[in-house]
């Protein structure tokens, strides 16, 4: 059973707003708050350091720090915020150029949800993504393909055609499972209906 999981037909199932969860970047790589009201997009980033709990990940020096709700996995090219607005839900929202090392704590944290809820909804904020390790591409693909009867919604968010081109590898694999926006607007409402969702 999943903890923390509304039970069907509880009229207080649904108690967090979507807007908690949105995210201030800037290019300082400083979070202003891990809680703001808006989503301030900067255009024209060139590199980044992944996001996420406490210490440093073997590997291209990747940091892991604890943030609410999620961790953070960091090193000079890029960032992740690995975050779970809902027990079955992962918000991975990343900046600039994906190294190979990221993959497996993405891999644990989405494992960790699958055994906790048996099911799991993904939404990947990649719209500050500037490039990545095939690796990573490949290493997430695989886990989807295996995890493919647990995932009940996939949603990606990105307008770089280099990402797009690797998604589109992906959903070859996945049979077209997975959900691609361009627009930040129809990206954020589909996580928002996930959100208001009972429990399935």
């Amino acid at each position: 059973m999943c903890q923390g999981c509304p039970e069907p037909g509880r009229a207080d199932s649904v108690s967090v707003s979507v807007d908690d969860y949105d995210y201030d970047y800037d290019y300082d790589y400083d979070y202003v708050d891990d809680y703001v009201d808006e989503y301030d997009y900067v255009d024209g980033n060139d590199s980044i350091a992944w996001g996420g709990g406490g210490g440093y990940i073997a590997g291209a020096g990747m940091k892991r720090e604890k943030v609410a709700d999620g961790i953070r996995i960091s090193n000079e090219h890029g960032r992740a915020s690995i975050l779970r607005p809902r027990p079955h839900i992962e918000l991975l929202r990343a900046e600039g150029y994906a190294m190979a090392e990221a993959a497996p704590e993405i891999i644990a944290q989405r494992d960790l949800i699958v055994a906790e809820c048996g099911r799991i909804a993904l939404f990947d904020d990649l719209d500050l993504v500037t490039g990545y390790d095939n690796a990573v591409r490949s290493q997430l693909t695989e886990w989807s393909r295996k995890n493919r009867p647990k995932i009940v919604a996939f949603h990606i968010l990105t307008r770089s055609k280099l990402v797009a081109m690797g998604v589109a590898v992906a959903n070859l694999v996945l049979g077209g499972s997975i959900r691609v926006h361009q627009e930040r607007a129809a990206f954020e409402e589909a996580l928002r209906r996930e959100m208001e969702t009972p429990s399935r």
